[in-house]
């Protein structure tokens, strides 16, 4: 049982490390395009919470439950709220796809570039040798 709390916090620590180092290289690819893209995440989810809860008030109006006095004001502004949260929450979603695919082609050249660089470094006479084994 020890061992396998063991196992389990040695892979949580090397999943918290790889994330840390994608995070690092993320926001070492760019500063901007991990912050927005970070922000766009956390917008979509919460905006599509303010949906709810003003459909749940609209609903609530038709339905006269509601503590309004002036209901053909209110639904009205919470019609028009409902109107501007779904627009600001589709752009975002279109602008969440372009931030993605414009960090992932700098990511990408970043990690090619990377791979380039240790192959650079590598020792190639190992390699051009037949008797050289890895063992």
């Amino acid at each position: 049982m020890h061992k396998e709390i063991k196992k389990k916090v040695a892979s949580l620590s090397e999943l918290y490390s790889a994330f840390r180092w994608c995070l690092s290289l993320s926001w070492g690819t760019s500063r901007l395009y991990t912050a927005l893209r970070i922000l766009a995440e956390a917008l979509t989810p919460a905006l599509s919470i303010v949906i709810t809860f003003i459909g749940k008030n609209v609903i609530d109006l038709l339905a006269g439950q509601s503590i309004y006095v002036n209901v053909e004001k209110m639904l009205l502004f919470l019609l028009g709220s409902l109107f501007v949260a779904i627009v600001i929450r589709s752009s975002s979603q279109k602008l969440m796809q372009y931030f993605r695919t414009m960090h992932e082609d700098m990511m990408d050249a970043r990690i090619a570039a990377m791979i380039m660089d240790n192959a650079l470094k590598a020792d190639l006479e190992y390699f051009d040798n037949p008797d050289f084994t890895i063992r």
